[in-house]
Formats: C-alpha cells, structure tokens, sequence
C-alpha cells in the first residue's frame, strides 16, 4: 500500500524510497512461497521490474530433446532485437539469484541481470551463420546428436519456412549446445527439432517472434481495402466529448497494444450482458459494431478494476460479468504460459486482456483490497524462510513508518 501511495507522490527522494521497499517485497516474495521454477521466480520479479520481461525462461522436456534430457535455457531480447541464449546448469539458480540479490533484482536493468548470470553461472551458447556453421567450427557442427544432412536440410527449410511466414529477413543462425540439442535463431525467434515416433523431424518453437508477420500477400490487401480507415478501437482520447463524438466500435481480431485507461462513454452494464449471453449463450453472429462494443467494454472494465475495488465495489454486477467472461480467457492463458496449450488456441488481444486482468488482480490482492483478504499463513516445512519473511516484513512496516513520519512533518 506504501509503494502504491509513493508512486504518484512528488517527492525529491522518491526513487530512493520506491526501489528499498521493491527489493524488500521481491525478498520478501521469494521467501514467503513455496520454492518456485525459474519461470514462476521470474514472472514474480517482473511485477516489481518491469524490464526483466525482455529475460525468458525456456524450460525444455526430455520426451522433446535428441539427448532425452530436460534442459532449461535462458534468452534474453535486446533493445534492438537481437537474442543472446545461456543453457541453464541447475533449475534453482534464478529463483536463488533473487533470493540473495533482492536490491539488485529490483534496480537493475535486464541486460546487467542477464550479463551475470552469463559471467558467472550459465553457459553461453555462441551462434554461427547457418551457411558457414560448419566451416567456421565444424567440431561444435558435429557435435550433434543427429548429424544427417537430409535432416539438417529440412530444419533449416522448416526455419525459413517459418521466417518467410512472419516476414524476417535476418539470417538463420545456429548452434549445438553441451547436450548435442542443435538450437536455431531467425529474427528474435528460437527453435529446435526433435524427432516424433515416426523418425521425422518436428519443429519446436520454444521462444517466439514479436515481429509482426508479413502482410504484403494478395489477400491481406484486398481485406485492407474494405477495413474502416481507423480500426483501433482503443485509441486514447483526452476528453469524454472527444470519445462521444469520434469514437465508433469496429471488429478487428488483433490489436497491437491495448490502451486500458482509455474513457468509453457509451459503457452500459445492461447492453454488454445482453450482448455477451447473445454471442456464448445462443451463439448468435454479432455485427461488427456488437463485437466491438464487447471488446471495448471489457477493456474498459479491466482498466476500471483498481477504481472498483479501491471504493469497494468488487461484488457489482460489473465485476461479475468481467469475471464470468475473463475465466475461460484466463485458463487458456494460463495453459499457454505453462506449456500445457498452443498459443495459437488464444488471439494476441485476449493474452493481452488475461495479462492485465491477472496484473490487476494481483494487484488488489497485494494491497488488500478484498472483500475478506487473506492473513499471511507461515508454513511448518520451512521455518527458516519463515522467520526470515517475519524479519523482512518487520523491516517494510520500519521503513513505512519513517516515511509516514517524514510525510507528517509540516515543512
């Protein structure tokens, strides 16, 4: 509640403040839970870091590797696009970084997280032009656990199969790492094979593109023609007038980013469950217009939900209805982010909703904000993470009183 309050204050020494009480509650946060996966350490950290998205945790299965081991990398994606890779030496290690690192976690840059653990933990994968890999370093090449040149042939077709579909242009670049798994770069990215139980060849893609396919083909173009001049429907507008005479709802399947503050005036609780018992209930068509309205009402909604809850209003009708429609759009997101499902099963819209639903959420959570929220329960199994949160909590409501103290003083 401190750090939500700190950050819309105009104080000198506000970021001082800000990044002690983020690293706390990343320590925090790391010891009071169960032990975590790399990925789950991760995504706890981002809330407090945003940065650390541009970091992945690639999690690899046995039944998928040639070496028939589980193997776990990390990426990270620069800002200019390019994509460094490290093979992981034991699954603990990020979480245990956090851990002992909690100031450094919370203050420092993707790229400085990412250059220690490439100094001093993990193993750097270098990558090579795929036309000269085997020049450059043949012993590295041959190194693979399936060196088959017809085999080779049809990954790297498959690759620029795969590129020519998202429209990069880079060149395909390639490496074996210390377990024979030869790895695959194009763009921002990376992909491996494995062979199913037919002996073929399977392409998996463990980190995919943000570039944006090519839309340059025949078809594309023809539907560009018969699109509304202006299709984004989430376009910010400065005044409710603004919204009220220039804002129309269209249909569009994707977005590239969703403005979730932006005013929708014409918002009706009534109309939008009308519409949505329509579209999952009866399976009614819905015209571009309806549709549009359900996007932008459920938009809206989600960028509204810290108001709701901060008044107490988390049992209305509104709240309801967001919920009943966001619960399968979660679960399917939250089989994507696990491995359990395609990413194909959910557009990039509805991942963007479920993302900032859940953010929200965790949100209202952190700060208390339920109706019945929920005490802190230490756990038997794990005294001495227990007393250590007990330690780190004593030491936030410290630093929340002090500040308290300096905000209280008349100057």
């Amino acid at each position: 509640s401190l750090l939500n309050y700190l950050e819309f204050q105009n104080l000198g020494n506000k970021e001082a403040l800000v990044s002690a009480i983020k690293a706390k509650l990343v320590e925090f946060k790391s010891l009071s839970e169960e032990e975590l996966s790399s990925k789950a350490a991760l995504d706890q950290a981002t809330k407090y870091n945003e940065d650390l998205k541009r970091i992945n945790v690639i999690s690899t299965s046995k039944y998928d590797n040639d070496s028939g081991k589980d193997i776990e990398y990390i990426s990270i994606t620069h800002e200019d696009g390019s994509v460094e890779m490290l093979v992981c030496e034991g699954k603990s290690s990020i979480n245990d970084y956090i851990k002992d690192h909690a100031d450094d976690v919370a203050t420092k840059s993707a790229d400085e997280i990412f250059k220690y653990f490439k100094q001093t933990v993990h193993n750097e994968l270098k990558f090579y032009k795929e036309s000269e890999f085997e020049t450059i370093n043949p012993n590295l090449a041959n190194s693979a656990i399936i060196k088959e040149d017809d085999a080779k042939a049809l990954e790297v077709e498959e690759v620029h199969k795969y590129a020519a579909r998202r429209g990069i242009e880079d060149d395909i670049k390639v490496t074996v790492d210390p377990n024979g798994e030869r790895i695959y770069i194009v763009g921002d990215a990376i992909m491996k094979f494995h062979s199913d139980f037919h002996g073929e060849r399977v392409m998996d893609v463990i980190q995919e593109s943000k570039i944006k396919a090519n839309t340059n083909d025949y078809a594309s173009l023809l539907s560009e023609l018969d699109e509304p001049e202006n299709n984004d429907i989430f376009q910010k507008y400065d005044t409710v007038e603004e919204a009220q005479k220039d804002a129309k709802p269209t249909e569009t399947d994707e977005f590239i980013t969703i403005d979730f503050d932006r005013v929708f005036p014409e918002f009706n609780i009534e109309r939008l469950k009308n519409l949505i018992i329509q579209k999952q209930v009866y399976e009614a068509e819905l015209n571009a217009d309806e549709l549009g309205y359900i996007a932008q009402s459920i938009a809206f909604l989600i960028g509204s939900m810290m108001e709701r809850a901060e008044r107490g209003e988390l049992q209305t009708e509104e709240e309801i209805t967001l919920e009943d429609y966001m619960h399968d759009i979660v679960d399917k997101y939250e089989a994507i982010e696990e491995g359990r499902m395609n990413e194909d099963e959910l557009s990039e819209t509805d991942k963007q909703l479920a993302a900032k639903y859940l953010e929200n959420k965790e949100k209202i959570r952190a700060l208390g904000l339920q109706n019945k929220p929920k005490m802190l329960e230490l756990r038997d199994g794990n005294n001495k993470s227990g007393v250590a949160a007990v330690i780190i909590l004593l030491e936030m409501l410290a630093i929340a009183g002090f500040v308290l103290l300096f905000l209280s003083i008349a100057i």
